[in-house]
């Protein structure tokens, strides 16, 4: 998007579309490959508008979702609008978080969290949760 800063040592990997004027502080991983053994990459990451990603974040790209006919449909990791994710935090595979959330944490795959939600430093939220 227009107006976004990428920091220095910053790891930028597709498919990934970006709103504009983001930052992506320096040292984060953003479409990094999933933790989730066995996996690949199946879909996208989305990034809003006036994202905030600090310093060594990781972003992780969707799993996807198994179809009930042994495929798998491509899927997303979602970031919404004003988003800001505090330094150190993971952003696991298949996760949205809503317009305006702030997130010091660390989130497994397929979490939901909701608009303007708030997560403190060394929060954990463990798989297929809503915040």
């Amino acid at each position: 998007g227009e107006c976004c800063e990428i920091g220095a040592q910053t790891m930028v990997r597709g498919p990934l579309t970006a709103g504009s004027h983001n930052a992506f502080f320096p040292h984060c991983s953003v479409g990094t490959a999933t933790r989730h053994l066995g996996a690949g990459c199946h879909g996208r990451i989305e990034i809003g508008s006036h994202c905030v990603i600090e310093a060594h974040v990781n972003i992780f790209h969707p799993t996807g979702l198994k179809d009930g006919k042994g495929g798998i449909r491509q899927s997303c990791t979602r970031l919404g609008d004003r988003v800001y994710i505090m330094p150190y935090s993971n952003i696991g595979h298949d996760v949205v978080i809503e317009d305006g959330a702030e997130i010091a944490a660390n989130l497994a795959g397929y979490v939901r969290i909701m608009r303007s939600a708030k997560l403190a430093n060394g929060c954990c939220v463990h798989q297929f949760s809503t915040v």
